[in-house]
């Protein structure tokens, strides 16, 4: 898969996400099927979801958040991870947002 990465390197995703699911998971681990690095952050679950937390992030680099995120916590992982794309789908979260413009 080519996203900006060089010939013979893996592609490395960095997906700075809401809440993870079902479909989330699917998604993120099917792309990390197909030879992609995919590192997760997500805000953790509540316990009221009718399935074990881990069921979600079973197989992918992911990192739990409660209340926020610490914008300097996620703005280090994604530097220190060097994504060639980066997935954001929460801009309502102030970390996410600083972590996307340094990129």
């Amino acid at each position: 898969m080519e996203v900006g990465a060089q010939a013979g390197e893996r592609a490395r995703v960095a997906i700075l996400w809401q809440g993870m699911s079902g479909y989330a998971h699917a998604a993120f681990t099917r792309l990390a099927a197909r030879d992609v690095d995919v590192m997760v952050f997500h805000k953790a679950g509540d316990g009221t979801a009718p399935f074990e937390a881990d069921a979600v992030t079973r197989g992918l680099q992911a990192r739990a958040w409660s209340g926020a995120p610490d914008a300097g916590e996620v703005e280090a992982a994604v530097a220190r991870f060097a994504p060639h794309a980066l997935l954001v789908s929460s801009w309502h979260i102030d970390a996410y947002r600083r972590a996307a413009r340094r990129r």
